[in-house]
């Protein structure tokens, strides 16, 4: 069944430069299909501990005490969807629900044109495209000396 799918990436990564710039190229399709500025947007209604997710949890790995750690950055998961399932997905992440209380219109606004672009971008014109959403999970391990 992959061949009927579009793929669409939704994942964090490391802050770069921009932290907009670097959240889009770990996005994908998904983000590649939306301008910087809808991240820079999302991303300035974050709550700062979105930081953590987005540096892959670099920092809670450094201060584990443990001698024995690990962490995996690339654990990939696809999740079958629509174009609308991931509008769906956008729209009820915390940075675009912050933006929703923040100001409503402008929050329509974004999520209306985000669907707008993707669609451009995939060459359809239904909601209902399936696509795969990959997802990249982050897991830290530790363990304490016997």
């Amino acid at each position: 069944m992959p061949g009927v799918f579009k793929k669409m990436f939704m994942s964090a990564s490391d802050l770069g430069p921009g932290e907009a710039e670097s959240f889009q190229q770990g996005c994908g399709l998904v983000s590649n299909a939306l301008p910087l500025q809808f991240w820079d947007l999302l991303l300035k209604h974050s709550h700062h501990r979105i930081k953590l997710v987005l540096e892959d949890y670099k920092e809670i790995f450094e201060a584990l005490p443990f001698p024995d750690k690990q962490r995996i950055t690339d654990i990939f998961d696809t999740i079958p969807m629509t174009v609308a399932g991931v509008v769906g997905y956008l729209e009820s992440s915390s940075p675009y629900q912050t933006f929703m209380k923040s100001d409503p219109e402008a929050a329509k606004s974004l999520l209306q044109e985000a669907e707008k672009r993707m669609l451009e971008v995939m060459g359809v014109s239904s909601r209902e495209t399936p696509v795969e959403l990959w997802v990249r999970h982050v897991c830290v391990l530790g363990c304490k000396a016997q």
